[in-house]
């Protein structure tokens, strides 16, 4: 068990011990730690002195107290917890409504950014094909559109914190992947239509 006390400014104790017990002590709560050492440290001349006890006892009650009121963090919160009134959470997370916004569609537009990601590399693969010297053209190209893609994602971030209102835009990087694994997979499966809007543009 290690127990460190710095409450004090001018000097500091480490408690170590071989075990330790919680006792409930009416309403306070008491830390008996069994064979162990108090090491004190004094700030200002730094001497050190330790001493050897068989059984020390320590008041623990204002760390394990819950009486003060304790703010939640937003991204300890689970999802389903996110989906009450905003008007509570804002006053338990002394969040704003954008940020309780942002960190809600984020979880949801991350994964999604996750899937559209993955589809992106592999489109961009297919769209080219087989070739001697490599994929390393489609991989730069698909790295150049995910690098884009984030770049949108992170400016959008500070649009919805600003204004709640605006939680969509947070999957509109998604939307625009999505587009383009579209077009790239429709190109492949249909890789002479660009010839013939040429050969037609040709003819008129």
């Amino acid at each position: 068990v290690f127990l460190s006390d710095r409450r004090n400014p001018d000097e500091g104790v480490i408690y170590t011990a071989s075990e330790a017990y919680l006792i409930r002590n009416g309403d306070g709560t008491t830390l008996i730690m069994v064979d162990g050492m108090a090491q004190r440290l004094e700030m200002a001349g730094k001497r050190l002195s330790t001493a050897k006890f068989r059984d020390f006892s320590f008041d623990i009650s204002s760390l394990v107290s819950s009486d003060k009121p304790r703010t939640q963090s937003i991204d300890a919160m689970t999802t389903a917890e996110m989906f009450a009134q905003w008007d509570q959470l804002e006053a338990i997370t002394k969040s704003s409504a954008g940020d309780i916004a942002e960190e809600l569609a984020q979880r949801f537009s991350s994964a999604a950014f996750c899937m559209i990601a993955a589809m992106i590399g592999y489109a961009t693969l297919v769209l080219g094909g087989f070739s001697r010297f490599g994929v390393w053209r489609e991989i730069v190209i698909a790295f150049g559109l995910l690098i884009a893609l984030d770049g949108l994602r992170g400016t959008l971030v500070d649009t919805v914190r600003d204004d709640a209102s605006r939680w969509p835009l947070l999957f509109l990087p998604s939307l625009i992947g999505a587009v383009i694994v579209i077009g790239m997979i429709w190109q492949t499966a249909h890789p002479g239509w660009t010839k013939r809007m040429g050969k037609q543009r040709g003819v008129a």
